[in-house]
């Protein structure tokens, strides 16, 4: 009877506690090597996020940068064509409608006398209008080049809109007059999201001071408010262009922030996408390493019970026994 006890039980207490300290020992090693593996994962991945935040900001500006070169050289043609300001007064909705439609997101074109006057338009306007308080008219009149202003509401359009002008000048080199083009806000928002960000992503166009100009697709944010993060608002006071974690109302985000292109010094474009969406990835790998680890404890476990009992214990037990059994 002691022999069949024994022979079905061939486990020790110190071989049982060396059995479970081993046991011990390999879990730990492998969860270590999975925290490692998971937090790498999740370093990687974020680094990844950061930098594609960033390069979707900078293409963004990239894009509209060269627009606004595009648009110098469209201005520019407009005005080689000029014969002279005579021919420019009155109504110019027929001269200037084969360039508006030319020009996605060109909602007006004027043409500014050099005092400000606003001598005709692309649409029907009424009554006097002045822009000599524009900054936009005034650094074209100081400069004698193309200029870019700031975001603002066209007194023509009634629009928001980005104001162009490029002076026209004579064999003096004195200003004649000011070609304006307006680019809406609305088509910034639509056209360059549509075409450049991809599902889950927002674009948002702030100013220097924080204030939401623009925000699409999505409707999270209003615009003519402050951008909600105080943090980001304080980041692009101190930089051009960077990456930041965001918290904007329940939810976390990445944005990435850069200056929009080197005509237009005060704006910034943002491109966000919540952190949650961003690391789905690496959630499922987290996942499947956790199930990886799981199943290779079990093996492991399963390894160390069967091949100690049958291949070691019992074996030096059966040599115990015989050697008992010689002497």
């Amino acid at each position: 009877m002691k022999q069949k006890s024994s022979s079905a039980s061939p486990w020790r207490p110190s071989q049982r506690l060396l059995f479970s300290g081993l046991v011990a020992v390999i879990i730990v090693v492998l969860a270590i090597s999975f925290a490692l593996s998971s937090v790498d994962t999740y370093r990687r991945q974020m680094n990844l996020a950061e930098e594609e935040m960033l390069v979707k900001a900078r293409l963004l500006a990239t894009a509209h940068e060269q627009w606004l070169y595009e648009m110098e050289n469209l201005l520019a043609a407009i005005a080689a064509g000029l014969k002279n300001r005579r021919q420019m007064d009155g109504d110019c909705q027929e001269l200037f409608h084969d360039y508006l439609q030319l020009s996605l997101g060109i909602d007006t074109m004027l043409l500014v006398a050099p005092n400000g006057d606003l001598l005709c338009a692309s649409s029907p306007v009424s009554g006097k209008i002045n822009f000599s308080d524009r900054s936009y008219y005034q650094r074209a009149m100081r400069s004698k080049k193309f200029s870019v202003g700031h975001f603002i509401t066209g007194r023509v359009s009634r629009q928001q809109v980005l104001p162009m002008a490029l002076p026209v000048l004579d064999e003096r080199g004195e200003v004649m007059y000011l070609l304006v083009a307006g680019r809406t806000l609305e088509w910034i928002k639509n056209v360059l999201t549509r075409q450049y960000l991809s599902a889950g992503h927002d674009m948002t166009v702030v100013d220097r001071d924080g204030t939401v100009l623009a925000h699409g697709p999505s409707e999270t944010l209003e615009p003519e408010r402050p951008y909600p993060s105080s943090a980001l608002r304080n980041a692009i006071r101190r930089s051009d262009s960077g990456v930041l974690d965001v918290r904007q109302q329940t939810q976390e985000y990445l944005v990435g922030y850069t200056r929009l292109g080197t005509l237009v010094s005060d704006v910034f474009v943002l491109v966000s996408q919540p952190t949650k969406r961003l690391l789905q990835p690496t959630e499922r790998i987290i996942h499947t390493n956790i199930l990886q680890f799981l199943l290779t404890l079990l093996f492991v476990v399963a390894a160390l019970w069967l091949g100690i009992g049958r291949w070691i214990l019992r074996p030096l037990k059966r040599l115990a026994v015989t050697m008992t059994d010689v002497r």
